[in-house]
């Protein structure tokens, strides 16, 4: 049986209102995917008499009857809200493109039975140590080497420093706020804000631009901008949304230092990412430029969906146009994957769950797409992708073993 006559199984089932749990679970992942929703579009040809308006009401029933089914919750805040429009439409138009291309056959995507306890990790066998997903948890370092504990610190709390003031909100975002001799005075003392592994914070900077930070993120800023740039200086990944701003009428650049590359911001917002040997750039509005000091690389001006890699090593990059998606989502939270290769999944996983990973796979490339909360139990996490019938887990307290199926 072909790929398509299992879906079309599938959808006949549904429309005989036969649809198991797993069933269920299935359509609600393949709604983005061009295979899937040509089978759906066959079956409903040869099952409904042609009735174009009638027919374009049925599969609104159908969608809403999908969408709302109790066994199937797809990250519903968030996504259903972004994409139902959209889903309505593919509905309609079997041939349109599909956003997850699903290399390995399942895309796997959170979904929850009330009625069903949730499910273990394969061959764990005893009661291991619990494993939570992150969480808010940062640090500020003050210019003179004393550190805040954001995690403790209370929210709608304001500390007061020499010159400027701290303010931690009731939802937990960091603000400044500088005295005006201090601003005037043209001194420029910076603070560090440093997250862990299974950290990330959101903060906002003395002129207003804001910036999430992923775990293991370092961003470096000054209490208040100088009046020529604004600059910063980051490794790790963090989301940007610059504020613009001018001084007598001349805009005041905003620049965010890696090592060997500088980005100055045009008014926008993007994602840069430096955990491995490439610096990724990830346009999502507005334009950037990229300069990679002390190489011979040329700059580079981005776009919304351009997307620049720079080799550190090797002082080379390469240039691609992206969905955003995929590399936003954890700001979002939520882990999205496009053909990911296994080592880059499990290394965002690790990041995040602060667990070790090891690995006994055979030299076979695995790759996932798809997409899941970032604050799922990890039991069910690794659940969740061990369902695409590539690779199995064994977990051992913080230790994951990534196996063969």
């Amino acid at each position: 049986m072909s790929q398509k006559e299992k879906y079309q199984s599938i959808i006949r089932r549904f429309y005989n209102g036969t649809a198991s749990d797993k069933d269920m679970q299935l359509i609600q992942a393949m709604m983005d995917d061009a295979e899937f929703l040509a089978a759906w579009e066959d079956v409903w040809s040869t099952s409904v008499p042609a009735k174009p308006s009638a027919n374009t009401a049925e599969q609104e029933r159908l969608f809403d009857k999908v969408m709302h089914d109790e066994r199937v919750i797809a990250d519903r805040a968030i996504h259903a809200v972004r994409h139902s429009n959209r889903y309505r439409r593919l509905w309609r138009y079997a041939g349109a493109v599909a956003m997850f291309l699903l290399t390995i056959g399942i895309a796997f995507w959170v979904y929850h039975d009330p009625k069903k306890e949730p499910l273990s990790v394969a061959e764990q066998q005893n009661e291991v140590e619990e494993v939570l997903p992150g969480k808010e948890r940062a640090m500020i370092v003050l210019n003179n080497g004393k550190s805040i504990d954001l995690e403790a610190l209370p929210g709608d709390t304001t500390l007061q420093m020499e010159g400027f003031c701290i303010h931690k909100s009731r939802d937990g975002i960091i603000s400044y706020q500088a005295d005006k001799d201090y601003q005037t005075a043209g001194r420029l003392a910076y603070n560090r804000i440093v997250t862990p592994r299974g950290g990330e914070y959101a903060l906002l900077l003395p002129d207003g631009t804001k910036v999430w930070l992923n775990a293991v993120t370092t961003l470096r800023y000054p209490v208040v901008f100088d009046d020529k740039e604004r600059v910063v200086q980051m490794e790790g990944e963090a989301y940007f949304e610059v504020s613009k701003a001018e001084r007598h009428g001349k805009r005041i650049p905003f620049i965010v230092e890696t090592e060997k590359q500088r980005l100055e911001v045009l008014g926008t917002v993007f994602n840069l990412n430096t955990y491995a040997n490439d610096v990724v750039t990830t346009l999502v509005e507005g334009k950037v430029k990229l300069s990679f000091s002390g190489t011979d690389a040329a700059d580079k001006v981005l776009e919304a969906n351009d997307q620049v890699r720079f080799d550190r090593e090797k002082e080379r990059y390469t240039y691609a146009k992206v969905d955003p998606l995929y590399f936003t989502s954890w700001k979002n939270g939520n882990f999205a994957f496009s053909n990911t290769d296994v080592h880059q999944v499990m290394e965002d996983i690790a990041r995040w769950y602060d667990i070790e990973v090891i690995y006994k796979l055979s030299s076979q490339p695995i790759r996932f797409s798809g997409r899941i909360s970032r604050y799922e139990n990890i039991d069910k996490m690794l659940e969740l992708i061990a369902m695409t019938g590539e690779v199995r887990f064994k977990r051992e307290g913080r230790r994951v073993y990534v196996l063969d199926e």
